[in-house]
C-alpha cells in the first residue's frame, strides 16, 4: 500500500486522516506497529499523547507550532510539504498567487512521486533493497545495503534507491523498518508499464544469466517455467489462485526467525499464443 499523496486532497484533515490509516495498516504488521502516542513523539510532543485526535476533531488547529510539528511528524518531502501548507489556507483567503503556487507545488510533487514509483517498480534492485530492509541486521546505510546486493552496488546508487523507498513511503527512515513484504499489483499504472515490462523484465534476465553462468552463484537459485492453457473465461480463477498461494508463501516467511537471504520468487500470467475456433473453421472453409 503505497503513501497517500497530500497533492491528490484539497482538506489537509482528509489527507491525516488517511496518512494515519496508510500508517497503521503499512507499518502495523511490524513490532513497532505506528500509533498516535509514535505520531506525537515523531511531533517532538511525546507528552501529548492524543494530539492527532485533537488536530482532527479541530480542537488544535492546523498552524502555527501544531502545523510545524505535524509536518515534521510526516516527513514529507519539500515539495509535498510545501502542498500541506497551503492547503491549511481557506480556498476563499487564498490570493492568487498562493493558489499559483499550490497548483505548481502540486505537480511537482506528483511528477517527483511518479518518478520515484517507476524507478521503484522497474527496478530488482530496489525490489529486493525492500525486503533486505525487513530483516533483523538491516542497516539503514547506503554503503552497508550496496554491499549486501548481489551484485554490489556503489554508495551514490543505493542512496537514490533508500530515497526512492522512503519517498513512496515503503520505508521508514527512523525505525529503519520496511512495510509488508513484496506484491506487486495487478494492475501496473500506465506511466510505468514500459519501464516495468520492458526494464525490469531485462534486469532479472540478466541477474538469472549471471546466476545460472557464475561458478557456485546458480546453487543458490531455483529456475522454473511452466506453460498453461486454459479457457479466457476462467482468467479470474487461475489470477485469484497464484494470489492465494503468494499469500500462503508470504504468511509461511512471516512466521519465521532470523531471516538472512532475499529471494525473488517470479510469478507471471503473460500471453504466448491463441487459438480461434472462428478463425480455424474460415480457413477450412475456403481450402474447400
Amino acid at each position: 500500500m503505497l503513501r497517500p499523496q497530500v497533492a491528490d486532497f484539497e482538506d489537509p484533515i482528509a489527507f491525516l486522516d488517511a496518512w494515519m490509516t496508510w500508517k497503521k495498516r503499512t507499518f502495523g504488521v511490524r513490532p513497532n506497529t505506528y500509533s498516535q502516542r509514535m505520531f506525537a513523539r515523531d511531533a517532538g510532543r511525546p507528552k501529548q499523547t492524543s494530539l492527532f485526535s485533537h488536530i482532527l476533531s479541530g480542537r488544535r488547529p492546523l498552524r502555527g507550532d501544531v502545523l510545524e510539528d505535524t509536518i515534521r511528524a510526516l516527513a514529507l518531502p519539500t515539495d509535498e510539504e510545501q502542498v500541506l501548507r497551503h492547503l491549511t489556507v481557506p480556498p476563499s483567503e487564498r490570493s492568487a498567487s498562493t493558489a499559483r503556487r499550490l497548483e505548481g507545488a502540486r505537480a511537482r510533487a506528483r511528477a517527483r512521486y511518479a518518478q520515484c514509483e517507476a524507478r521503484f517498480l522497474s527496478s530488482w534492485q530496489h525490489l529486493a533493497t525492500w525486503e533486505l530492509a525487513h530483516l533483523d541486521a538491516y542497516v539503514h546505510d547506503a554503503s552497508w545495503v550496496g554491499r549486501q546486493l548481489d551484485p554490489p552496488l556503489p554508495a551514490a546508487e543505493a542512496r537514490i534507491i533508500l530515497d526512492d523507498l522512503v519517498e513512496v513511503g515503503l520505508l521508514d527512515p527512523r525505525r529503519a523498518r520496511a512495510a509488508g513484504s513484496l506484491f506487486t499489483p495487478r494492475e501496473v499504472p500506465t506511466h510505468v508499464v514500459d519501464a516495468l515490462y520492458r526494464g525490469a523484465h531485462q534486469r532479472i534476465g540478466t541477474q538469472l544469466e549471471r546466476l545460472l553462468t557464475t561458478t557456485d552463484a546458480h546453487r543458490s537459485c531455483r529456475f522454473g517455467l511452466a506453460m498453461i492453457s486454459f479457457p479466457q473465461s476462467r482468467m479470474e480463477e487461475v489470477v485469484a489462485m497464484v494470489d492465494g498461494f503468494k499469500d500462503q508463501l508470504v504468511g509461511f516467511c512471516e512466521e519465521l526467525e532470523a531471516s538472512d537471504q532475499v529471494m525473488m520468487l517470479g510469478l507471471q500470467l503473460v500471453p504466448v499464443a491463441a487459438a480461434s475456433a472462428t478463425d480455424g473453421e474460415g480457413e477450412r472453409g475456403e481450402e474447400s
